[in-house]
């Protein structure tokens, strides 16, 4: 969330009346820990950290950090920090350590159990995310035939090479406003109209190849002899 100047210096001011941080939080909604970072100069906030009952308590009513920290005024790193010392999680942690340490779709170990997909799938799935909404933007169907099916089938063929930036079918890291942009420059094709669009060079060797008729391949015909062939 963006804050402008006022909000800044209200917390200021309040700090400066001597408001705890939970109470600046209440008036305000800014988070502790945005607290914290806008006030490095004024006496630092350190939170008492509560007994082991009362932490438990707080986990078995359900809460998260954030909550957790609500209610002790302090912020989540802080609460993070008493949980970790305590040897205790809270049940939205517990269930993600749960989760399989393999990714879903490859079947690769994790680094993380908390994830589920590895980082090769990830980039697999986002240039598939792109792609799709790109497709769907530009019609759905070849410009040259109206062929529509599977994405695979698609190409982007941009009018001009010279202005080419990147292959919108391999974008997985690019914003939605830098591949509108380059979707500008490109029709949508399908992979044999690409492939024709491209093969400007076929009839000369069409055109070269009739130059030797005499060699001309024959069913029977074995490499030996038409190495042999008389040129």
């Amino acid at each position: 969330m963006i804050y402008d100047q006022n909000t800044k210096k209200l917390a200021r001011a309040l700090r400066q009346e001597g408001l705890e941080y939970p109470t600046i939080h209440d008036r305000l909604g800014v988070s502790i820990t945005t607290l914290e970072r806008w006030l490095p100069d004024l006496s630092p906030h350190n939170p008492k950290t509560p007994a082991i009952d009362d932490l438990l308590a707080a986990i078995e009513e359900g809460l998260d950090q954030r909550a957790i920290g609500h209610r002790f005024g302090a912020s989540q790193s802080t609460v993070r920090r008493w949980l970790s010392e305590q040897g205790l999680k809270t049940d939205r942690c517990r269930s993600l350590d749960e989760l399989i340490g393999q990714c879903r779709l490859c079947g690769h170990d994790l680094v993380s159990k908390r994830r589920r997909r590895c980082g090769s799938c990830n980039t697999k799935v986002r240039r598939i995310r792109t792609k799709r909404k790109a497709v769907a933007l530009l019609g759905g169907k070849c410009v040259d035939c109206g062929w529509s099916g599977p994405l695979v089938g698609y190409d982007f063929h941009h009018l001009d090479p010279a202005e080419k930036d990147f292959n919108i079918g391999a974008v997985s890291n690019k914003s939605w406003q830098v591949i509108l942009t380059e979707l500008e420059k490109c029709v949508l094709l399908c992979a044999l109209c690409h492939r024709l669009r491209h093969d400007s060079r076929d009839p000369l060797w069409i055109a070269e190849e009739d130059l030797y008729q005499k060699r001309s391949l024959r069913p029977s015909a074995t490499v030996a002899e038409l190495v042999q062939a008389p040129g």
